[in-house]
């Protein structure tokens, strides 16, 4: 029980931090999306080229 408790505070915690960088998270892998699709079309211009 007392286990148990300890765990989903662990959880609780784990929770709350991610909860805090979430927008910044979620931007970061929209750059990366961006970047990809960019370095993607980029090598299709240079193939073409």
């Amino acid at each position: 029980s007392y286990i148990r408790l300890r765990n989903n505070n662990i959880i609780t915690k784990f929770i709350h931090i991610n909860r805090i960088p979430q927008h910044r998270f979620n931007v970061l892998i929209v750059i990366l999306i961006i970047t990809v699709y960019y370095t993607i079309i980029y090598s299709c211009i240079n193939g073409i080229s």
